[in-house]
């Protein structure tokens, strides 16, 4: 209920480049749920929240269940309009053939010199 929080909810990502985006990644995805009265999150969102976040932070690629990957994409636009420069994971769902295109991934860096 608080007009501070919801305006920092509501506002684009923002600070300096950083060598991981852990805590901002965290932030944005868990203001998702703070912005969407209807969402009520259960044991299982917190779960997938703890492996995004770790995993999107740390990783090259990541699968993810397709909610998440969305909400991951919609983050590094959201990032991208700002000008922030974090590393983050490549994210693959189950949709759209993102296994296959995920496994590729793997088997074309494995390829590499």
């Amino acid at each position: 209920n608080s007009k501070e929080m919801r305006a920092a909810i509501k506002a684009h990502p923002k600070g300096r480049s950083l060598s991981r985006g852990t805590r901002l990644i965290a932030r944005e995805l868990i203001g998702r749920f703070l912005k969407d009265k209807l969402l009520r999150p259960s044991r299982n969102d917190a779960i997938d929240l703890c492996h995004a976040v770790v995993s999107v932070s740390y990783c090259d690629y990541v699968l993810l269940d397709g909610q998440w990957a969305a909400m991951v994409n919609d983050l590094r636009g959201r990032i991208n309009k700002t000008g922030v420069s974090i590393p983050m994971a490549k994210v693959f769902s189950k949709r759209a053939n993102g296994i296959e295109e995920f496994m590729n991934e793997l088997e074309a860096r494995v390829d590499q010199p």
